[in-house]
Order: C-alpha cells, then structure tokens, then sequence
C-alpha cells in the first residue's frame, strides 16, 4: 500500500470503550465537526482505517 500526506488536519477520535454510544448519541461529534472539520469517530464495532476527508 502507498502511503500519502493528507494536507488537511483530521481528528480521530477512539470510541471503541464508548459502549453506551454517548459521543454520538449525545450529538458531540456534530459540535467537533462545525468547529474541527475532518472528525471521524471509531465505534467499537469499526474498523480503524481512515476515511477518505
């Protein structure tokens, strides 16, 4: 696999531990997106590989 620099910034965030699901359910990954940007979450359930921004 070729590895690339992704000019922008992107936050990661490692929900895995978050069993109740309460970063999304509670709307606070909305709020890093309006100010952040790129955020994606990880869910317990999801692979760790980076979205496309």
């Amino acid at each position: 696999m070729r590895l690339t620099l992704d000019r922008n910034v992107r936050y990661v965030i490692d929900a895995r531990d978050d069993k109740r699901g309460s970063l999304v359910g509670n709307g606070h990954d909305i709020k890093l997106r309006e100010v952040a940007g790129t955020v994606q979450v990880i869910a317990h359930d999801q692979s760790f590989a980076l979205q496309s921004p």
